[in-house]
């Protein structure tokens, strides 16, 4: 039997279009699979714990939608109660038993289609008191002490050691442990006035401490510094480190020690995980590498000379001395170009000691090199392009404008992370979830969609949740609890947890399996920095130089564009062709410099390099005017301008003499920002590279991230605004075909119609986004006109009265109240049980539907979650942005009864409870939030042609 030959070309253009196969992303997109569901951050607090406790709690998290677990053993909290400890007894870090129960753990994690990491050590960063002296962590502690002159004044050894750095203003340290050794590095005696002239090392005193170990100082007359250098060994303990991880930190600058503590722990380890970590473990995780100004290690002094090719110690002491940051003098500016030498071989022997170190020893062991791989210690891009698994971090903080809001950041961190992992073909980059160290108990699912979109937006996919404390149900209510979220089933709004992990689950699942798309990178003064305030704690730097260092990018993407961080290192190493500078699967059209003022020689060249080829430069002030290193300074200096005379004489090449407007130029909130983006869209328009989305009118708080799935463009579009509704028109210049709204918190798709110059008009509600996906096989579907803006007209409003139940969290009370209107409940003063409360609060009123057909069910302002029932049918749940409910086809003609109920947080519970411990820690210092159904609530009548 013969078959027609449009029939078989047919089948084959089907084929190839990959139609009759399915569609992956989408089919993965509904039903994305367990390992991009979020993970979390899992307290194994004091290292109480015992197998039936465990798989209970696997049971619980898998239940939620969790898709796996981060064992995180960890210091006990400080408020639990005796009884609790004494019921649960501690099994130690590395103990067989510890062992045992890691192995178990991983087992019923993988019996769950769960995944198990497993954080190295305990707390943060890593280390035990098994460490011997030489194996601990090394830091050259500067004081400047002053002198006033004439006068002679005699130190011992043991006294200058014992002198602390002064208070800076604002701050206030917690005395640390004492360091298992300290020693005089050098001493130093400098008129206060000489930085303002040329540099001088100024009086070595070293050599003159006498056989008792005193040393006799003769101060001329006038005002000295007298600079007081102090090599402390083991001067740090792990933060929170549980019991037999706990203890002077490692030294992370000696490959030895940092690989005989990892082999320490797979070697107890993998005899009971079939042989080796990865056979039970996808990872291993380092957490924060906050090593509290660690600098030194035995042999660096050689290294540096080895490396810079002349000696540190002459100017080791005004290298760690900051103060003078600003100065232009040729003492600071020769000390400047000492300092970025200094952090260079800092960063080097990091990278060469530790992480390489590290990534070996996964490698080994078969398991992911998981790492927060940024600190004060590595350059916060080349770390995260060294291992497996890179991470970064978002936050939720008090909000300084809202006091009674949640703050959400993605940290400044979270981009370059993000940028590594483009740069080389990393699709999986994880990032510590929603940490929270400050407003526990006041966080909400919304918060968290905040808090993901915000992430997704940097280019980070995968949430590991901070974090599910494990606490028996037997500890009491709140129970054991470390910091962070409070994540576990005595939470209110823990049932609608799983709608969150179905939307991080499906927006993860796209970003992972698309491509990155930016076009430009963003070259921030790293050098300068280094050189002004030498190496800062990343993900929160003491200082933004230029305060917009961060922030441009973020206005970048809010402009319509896409940007990746780029350095030094991939300027020099990446191939600069046909007008693009590419490296790994990356191609940039144009390079913007953050007032770059110092830059390699090598770097500037490679960048004359890149402009010769077509590319497009972008100098944001002037152009770099020096080399940053002592080395040659006088020759390399020459080698930057002479690059830099090439680029100002092509075409490509732009100097934006002004720079972003002066920070704080408004108290009021997003006022910088909106300056930065107006600055931004002009200055990218000038560029003439069109965006990838083309908003009608660019705004502060609506912002975009482009990523490719081949042919296919996607889009997620996202109204960080918690408040307020977002009406946007976008266009995609360059995308083909019909686009389609992929909705990720149901797992379906329709297709959206195309208006004028490809434009889609968007209704993000507060908190809302928009995931856009064109199909370039496909015809648009374009509307004849315009939509018209549906204009809401109220049928009824549901004044009361009210009939409210009450059930507090923890409790199996049930409160009965009549209300005569919605209240917040926050604001009940003669009202104790519903000022206080926390939980599950249930609102029923009969209403009368004649005449009322099709309508919407608005519930005005809601804290915090909301399921409703109408006539015992369930319309389903909300929790984020605005609370509507179509209730087209279910209102009868005569009576209705409407069952709503809110799930709030626990904070004014947890205020209230005032003889517990842990809830007065996290939330007895704060007042009362709103909380409830606030209202008002209304019937709307139904869109008639409501918009696609």
């Amino acid at each position: 039997m013969s078959c027609p030959w449009r029939i078989i070309v047919s089948v084959f253009l089907a084929v190839a279009c990959g139609r009759l196969q399915g569609d992956p992303l989408y089919d993965t997109f509904r039903e994305p699979a367990m390992d991009t569901r979020p993970f979390v951050r899992w307290w194994w607090n004091g290292g109480r714990v015992d197998a039936a406790e465990i798989v209970r709690e696997l049971d619980v998290m898998r239940a939620a939608g969790i898709g796996g677990v981060e064992i995180n053993t960890i210091g006990m909290p400080e408020e639990a109660s005796a009884a609790s400890l004494a019921a649960h007894p501690e099994v130690s870090w590395l103990s067989p038993e510890w062992d045992r129960l890691v192995g178990l753990t991983a087992e019923a994690a993988r019996d769950r289609g769960m995944t198990t990491d497993l954080i190295v050590g305990s707390g943060w960063p890593f280390g035990g008191r098994f460490l011997q002296p030489e194996e601990q962590t090394q830091r050259v502690l500067l004081v400047k002490h002053s002198l006033h002159g004439p006068s002679r004044t005699i130190f011992t050894r043991t006294e200058l050691i014992q002198l602390m750095p002064a208070d800076k203003p604002g701050e206030k340290p917690e005395p640390g442990p004492t360091p298992t050794s300290s020693q005089l590095l050098f001493l130093r005696l400098l008129p206060v006035g000489a930085p303002q002239g040329t540099f001088t090392a100024g009086n070595d005193l070293m050599a003159g401490f006498g056989q008792d170990g005193r040393v006799v100082i003769d101060v001329p007359a006038g005002d000295f510094s007298l600079y007081v250098g102090t090599w402390q060994t083991g001067f740090t303990h792990v933060k929170l480190g549980a019991p037999g991880a706990d203890g002077p930190v490692v030294n992370h600058f000696d490959a030895a020690a940092v690989r005989k503590y990892l082999d320490h722990m797979s070697a107890n380890l993998s005899p009971v995980l079939q042989g080796r970590l990865g056979s039970a473990l996808r990872a291993m995780f380092v957490d924060s590498l906050e090593l509290d100004h660690a600098n030194w290690t035995g042999d660096l002094p050689a290294e540096f000379c080895r490396r810079r090719g002349y000696d540190l110690l002459p100017y080791l002491p005004f290298v760690l001395d900051t103060d003078n940051a600003s100065s232009a003098s040729d003492f600071n500016l020769t000390v400047r170009r000492a300092r970025y030498d200094f952090a260079q071989t800092l960063i080097e022997l990091f990278d060469e000691r530790f992480l390489s170190t590290y990534v070996a020893w996964a490698d080994a062991n078969h398991v992911k090199a998981r790492i927060q791989a940024y600190g004060r210690e590595t350059h916060p891009l080349h770390g995260s392009m060294k291992v497996h698994l890179p991470e970064g971090e978002t936050w939720l903080w008090l909000d300084p404008y809202h006091p009674k809001r949640i703050r959400v950041e993605a940290t400044v961190v979270d981009k370059y992370v993000a940028s590594a992992a483009n740069l080389t073909g990393q699709r999986l980059r994880s990032f510590e979830a929603m940490t929270n160290a400050v407003p526990v108990f006041r966080e909400t699912l919304q918060d968290f969609k905040r808090g993901l979109d915000a992430t997704l937006l940097a280019g980070l996919n995968h949430p590991i949740m901070h974090g599910f404390n494990y606490t028996p149900l037997d500890a009491g209510f709140p129970g054991w609890v470390r910091f962070g979220n409070y994540l576990n089933e005595r939470t209110p709004w823990w049932p609608y947890f799983k709608q969150f992990s179905d939307y991080a689950a499906r927006l993860g699942t796209v970003m992972r399996h698309s491509e990155a798309h930016a076009r430009i990178a963003v070259l921030a003064p790293r050098p300068d920095e280094w050189s002004k305030y030498g190496l800062l704690l990343q993900p929160f730097p003491e200082v933004a130089d230029p305060w917009y260092q961060f922030k441009l990018i973020e206005a970048v993407q809010e402009a319509g564009y896409n940007a990746d961080y780029i350095s030094e290192k991939i300027l020099t190493d990446g191939q600069r062709v046909n007008g693009q500078l590419r490296y790994g699967p990356c191609a940039y059209d144009l390079l913007i410099l953050e007032e770059v003022g110092a830059m390699e020689p090598t770097a500037a060249a490679a960048l004359a390099d890149f402009v010769a080829v077509g590319g497009r430069v972008v100098f944001i002030g002037q152009p770099p005017s020096h080399a940053p290193s002592l080395q040659q300074p006088v020759e390399n200096d020459a080698k930057v301008q002479a690059s830099i005379t090439q680029i100002r004489g092509t075409r490509t090449a732009r100097v934006q003499n002004e720079v972003p407007p002066a920070k704080n130029l408004t108290a009021t909130e997003g006022g910088d920002e909106q300056h930065l983006l107006e600055f931004a869209a002009a200055l990218l328009a000038r560029t003439d590279l069109p965006p990838d989305v083309r908003f009608d009118q660019p705004r502060w708080r609506v912002s975009q991230i482009s990523q490719r799935d081949r042919d296919r463009p996607i889009y997620f579009i996202v109204n960080s605004d918690a408040q307020a509704s977002a009406s946007v028109v976008a266009s995609f210049p360059g995308a083909l075909g019909r686009p389609y709204l992929w909705n990720p918190q149901t797992g379906d798709r329709k297709p959206i119609r195309l208006g004028p110059q490809n434009q889609v008009q968007l209704e993000l509600d507060p908190a809302g986004s928009a995931l856009i996906v064109f199909e370039p096989g496909e015809k648009a579907d374009t509307p004849a006109t315009s939509p018209a803006r549906v204009t809401e007209k109220e049928l009824l409003c549901l004044r009361g009265p009210w009939q409210l139940q009450l059930a507090p969290a923890g409790s199996d009370t049930k409160l009965q109240r009549t209300l005569a209107g919605l209240v917040d409940f926050s604001q009940q003063e003669n009202d104790e049980p519903m000022r206080y409360f926390g939980g599950v609060a249930t609102y029923d009123i009969d209403f009368d539907g004649a005449n009322l057909p099709d309508a919407v069910l608005d519930l005005g302002e809601v804290y915090d979650i909301s399921e409703v029932t109408l006539n015992g049918l369930a319309l389903g749940s909300r929790w984020w942005g605005r609370h509507r409910y179509s209730l087209t086809g279910v209102i009868r003609p005569g009576p209705n009864h409407l069952q709503i109920k809110v799930a709030t947080m626990l904070a004014n519970l947890m205020q209230h409870k005032k003889e517990d411990a842990a809830a007065q820690r996290w939330a007895g210092w704060a007042p009362p939030i709103p909380a409830g159904l606030v209202g008002p609530v209304r019937l709307l009548e139904a869109p008639q042609n409501p918009k696609e």
